[in-house]
């Protein structure tokens, strides 16, 4: 933790702000309300509130910086606002499908501790469909930034993403019963191939 709150230091002011306003929210996640809202006490009781906090979260620490950096890496023009913009939605649906993917396998884990995830609350066969269709929206996604004139070689480097998870989904979704290392390592294997192949072009 004191690497990433250095970093975000060195990075400049509004680097370690984003970071710290991260970790309160983090924080204020699980702490229970001073009032009662539709028998809410906790973020962590809104229905699927982790699979979504979880992607959001990712795609706000890891697109955030390159702008807000001093100085940044991406112009702050408005066409750097949009290219932040994609790649902040790429992730976003990046940690979803992953983030679902874990949820299937953790499903009995989450019921029993009362994690209001997608798997648990639409049950196995539902949450499969919803995560197909979010596999669907997230290769939409990265086309239609191709065409609009994102950068092509980052955006066809991210479509193996949707390509690899459903592959995963077809393979593993009657056997999604890994140890969490396990899945944690064939999803993760996604992000290494990426960035190999970005290295390599």
């Amino acid at each position: 933790m004191f690497l990433y709150f250095s970093a975000a230091y060195q990075a400049g002011p509004c680097v370690l702000a984003q970071l710290l306003a991260l970790s309160a929210l983090g924080l204020a996640y699980a702490l229970p309300w001073p009032f009662r809202l539709f028998k809410v006490r906790r973020l962590r009781d809104l229905p699927m509130s982790k699979t979504i906090s979880t992607a959001g979260g990712w795609a706000v620490l890891l697109a955030g910086p390159a702008i807000l950096a001093d100085p940044p890496l991406i112009p702050r023009t408005m066409a750097g606002l949009s290219l932040t913009a994609v790649i902040a939605g790429a992730i976003f649906l990046n940690v979803l499908a992953r983030t679902m993917i874990m949820d299937l396998q953790e499903v009995f884990g989450d019921r029993l501790f009362g994690r209001k995830t997608m798997a648990s609350l639409l049950g196995r066969a539902k949450a499969i469909r919803l995560l197909a269709a979010v596999l669907v929206i997230w290769a939409l996604y990265l086309l239609a930034a191709l065409a609009l004139g994102g950068p092509p070689t980052i955006l066809w480097l991210c479509l193996t993403g949707p390509l690899y998870n459903a592959a995963i989904l077809m393979r593993r979704w009657r056997d999604l019963g890994l140890m969490g290392f396990q899945l944690d390592l064939i999803l993760d294997a996604q992000f290494v191939l990426s960035g190999l192949g970005y290295w390599i072009l």
